[in-house]
C-alpha cells in the first residue's frame, strides 16, 4: 500500500473524503465529510455503527438512533499506539470490535466500553480485514496481503482461528434503484 504512506502527508482538509448512509428507497445522506482514507464498517448492534479511517488512525462510532447522525459520530478507539493502519473491522453479538491492524501483524478486540481485551497475532505483517464464520460464527478468520512495504513471499493469506467471542452476523442489504 505505498498510496497510504503517501496519503499520510497530505492534510486532512486535501483529502477529505465522504460517508454515505443510502436508505432503502435510494436517498443518500453524508454522515462524515472528512474522512482521510476510509476503511471498515460494521454493524449496526444496539442501534451503533462503527467505521475505519486508517490514515486518521480511529475507529468512529454513530449512534443510529439519533435525530442528527452525523452529529453522534465520537471516535471510539484511538489507534495510534500502533505502528500501524486500522483497517477492517467485524462486530461480535456482545457487541466489541475487532480490527486488523495493518503493518502490525495483530487483530485488536475492544469491548463495547472502549476496553482493549485481546491481541491476535498473525505471521504476516499486513492484516487487512477480519470476519466471524462457521455455523455458530465462532471462527475468525483474518486475511493478510503483501505490498512493497510489507513483502510477504506468501502473498495474501487466510488465517482461521477460534473467535475469542461470538460473532455478530454481517448485515444483508439490499439497495433498489429509483
Amino acid at each position: 500500500m505505498p498510496e497510504l504512506i503517501e496519503a499520510r502527508r497530505i492534510p486532512a482538509s486535501a483529502a477529505a473524503g465522504r460517508l454515505y448512509l443510502v436508505d432503502l428507497d435510494g436517498t443518500a445522506t453524508v454522515i462524515a465529510d472528512d474522512l482521510l482514507i476510509s476503511n471498515g464498517i460494521a454493524g449496526p448492534r444496539d442501534a451503533l455503527l462503527y467505521h475505519v479511517d486508517s490514515d486518521r488512525r480511529v475507529v468512529w462510532q454513530f449512534a443510529l438512533d439519533a435525530a442528527d447522525l452525523a452529529a453522534s459520530r465520537k471516535a471510539f478507539i484511538d489507534t495510534s499506539k500502533y505502528d500501524a493502519l486500522p483497517d477492517g473491522l467485524a462486530m461480535a453479538a456482545d457487541g466489541s470490535v475487532w480490527v486488523a491492524m495493518a503493518g502490525a501483524g495483530v487483530v485488536v478486540g475492544w469491548e463495547a466500553g472502549g476496553a482493549r481485551i485481546a491481541e491476535i497475532s498473525v505471521p504476516h505483517a499486513l492484516a487487512t480485514s477480519v470476519c466471524f464464520g462457521g455455523p455458530a460464527l465462532d471462527q475468525l478468520f483474518i486475511l493478510t496481503g503483501a505490498n512493497e512495504e510489507w513483502p510477504n513471499p506468501d502473498g495474501g493469506s487466510v488465517f482461521r482461528t477460534a473467535a475469542p467471542r461470538p460473532g455478530l452476523p454481517a448485515p444483508r442489504a439490499r439497495v433498489r434503484p429509483r
